[in-house]
């Protein structure tokens, strides 16, 4: 497996995290599966029906994503995640809202307050000639190894066929700026 896009997207993440001076609400967010709380019922379901599509579409077990990211985390790794040209994405209706489009990307990310590396699936809502909004971030399972990461972060990415210009001839350019 080509790990070229992966060592690049993790050498551009570290960078712009570092420099974007994002942390993550209430404290340390780090330790498996304790999912964010603070949200209501109905962003909670909208939630758990995406990453249950990806479960699904994957063949993973129920419940396989670990932790969901603040929505400012997620919004600082989509600002930079949609600059970057070897990103891709995987573009299907939203299990939540069928009326809207969503695009899972994978990526990589460091975490600014403990220097640890996170790997995940953002998921953006993208409409034709509409600001991409950010809905969420979930991170791979801490348990995985090294090898392990990589081996589902390549399976992400491989799965993803649609590139930044793709987004631009089917959503239009505002595809790439953040509501």
């Amino acid at each position: 497996m080509n790990l070229l896009p992966f060592k690049l997207v993790l050498a551009l993440s570290l960078v712009l995290l570092t420099l974007s001076g994002c942390h993550c609400a209430g404290g340390s967010q780090s330790g498996g599966g304790n999912h964010n709380v603070e949200v209501d019922e109905q962003p909670a379901q909208d939630l758990r029906a995406r990453v249950a599509y990806l479960e699904r579409h994957f063949k993973l077990d129920p419940n396989w994503f670990g932790e969901t990211r603040s929505p400012r985390v997620a919004q600082e790794v989509a600002r930079f995640q949609l600059r970057l040209t070897s990103a891709k994405f995987m573009v299907r209706h939203d299990p939540a809202d069928h009326r809207f489009n969503l695009a899972y990307t994978p990526v990589s990310y460091l975490m600014p307050d403990s220097a640890d590396w996170k790997h995940g699936i953002l998921m953006l809502r993208v409409v034709p000639h509409q600001s991409t909004q950010v809905l969420d971030l979930v991170d791979f399972p801490e348990r995985l190894a090294q090898r392990e990461v990589e081996d589902y972060w390549g399976r992400f990415y491989n799965a993803a066929v649609q590139t930044r210009e793709d987004l631009v001839n089917d959503y239009g350019r505002l595809a790439l700026d953040l509501a």
